[in-house]
C-alpha cells in the first residue's frame, strides 16, 4: 500500500513559489533543469516515491530499484497539480529541448501510466493536464521517446476511453467531460504518425545517436 501520511499545504506553496520564480525565464530554467535533486523533488511531488515495492503490487519497476528504505509522503491533489503544471511548463517552453525532455523522462512516463486511468486518478483536471502535456510534447516533436515507450499503454487506455467518454448521456457530465474527450481524440491522433527520435529525418546524425542512447536507461512504468 501506500503511505497514509501526507504532505502539508506548505509543500504545495513551496513548489508554487519555485515555479513563479523558474518558469518562463530561460536561464532560471536550464539552471533548475541542471539540478539533480530538482528533478527528484519533482518526481517525488508526483508521488513517484510513495509507493512501497515491498507491498504495492502495481510499484513500478524504477521504485523497486531506488535506494529508499520507506516510501515517502504520499502528496496532495494540490502538490500533484502544480507539480504537473511546472513539468509541463519547462519540457515544453520555448527554451526546452530534446535533453531536457528526456530528463524528465521518468516522470512523463508516471504521470502517462498514472494520471490518464479514472481507476488511479480521479480528478479530471489532473488527467485533462496531463494530456494536454502528452499532446504538446509530440506537437512539439522535440523528443517523443518517452511517450511512445508507453503508447501500447496509451493505445489500450485511449480506445477504452474515448468509447466511454462518446457513450456519456448528453448532459452535464458530458459536457464536462467534452475536454477530455477531444485532448484523447488528439492524443490517439498524433500516436498514430509519431516517429521515435532516432528515426527523425529533421535530426542529424549525432542527435539521434544521442537519443537512441537514452533507451538503454528505460525502465518499466506501467502499473502491474
Amino acid at each position: 500500500t501506500t503511505t497514509t501520511t501526507t504532505t502539508t499545504p506548505v509543500h504545495a506553496a513551496a513548489l508554487q513559489a519555485m515555479s513563479c520564480t523558474v518558469r518562463n525565464h530561460d536561464m532560471a530554467e536550464k539552471i533548475f533543469c541542471m539540478n539533480q535533486e530538482a528533478i527528484k523533488m519533482m518526481e517525488s511531488a508526483l508521488g513517484m516515491y510513495s509507493h512501497s515495492d515491498a507491498t504495492e503490487s502495481n510499484s513500478n519497476a524504477y521504485i523497486s530499484r531506488s535506494t529508499q528504505q520507506q516510501p515517502l509522503p504520499v502528496p496532495t491533489d494540490a502538490l500533484k497539480r502544480k507539480a504537473l503544471f511546472f513539468i509541463q511548463a519547462l519540457v515544453t517552453s520555448d527554451s526546452s529541448d530534446a535533453c531536457r525532455v528526456c530528463l524528465f523522462q521518468r516522470s512523463i512516463q508516471y504521470v502517462s501510466t498514472w494520471y490518464l486511468d479514472p481507476s488511479l486518478q480521479s480528478h479530471a483536471d489532473i488527467r485533462e493536464t496531463t494530456l494536454s502535456m502528452l499532446t504538446r510534447i509530440l506537437d512539439q516533436k522535440k523528443s517523443v521517446n518517452a511517450i511512445l515507450d508507453v503508447k501500447s499503454y496509451l493505445v489500450d487506455l485511449g480506445v477504452r476511453r474515448v468509447q466511454e467518454l462518446r457513450s456519456l448521456q448528453e448532459g452535464e457530465e458530458k459536457e464536462m467531460m467534452s475536454e477530455e474527450l477531444e485532448l484523447w481524440e488528439l492524443l490517439m491522433s498524433q500516436l498514430a504518425t509519431a516517429v521515435r527520435d532516432e528515426f527523425n529525418p529533421n535530426r542529424n546524425a549525432e542527435e539521434r545517436l544521442l537519443l537512441s542512447m537514452q533507451k538503454d536507461d528505460q525502465v518499466d512504468t506501467l502499473p502491474q
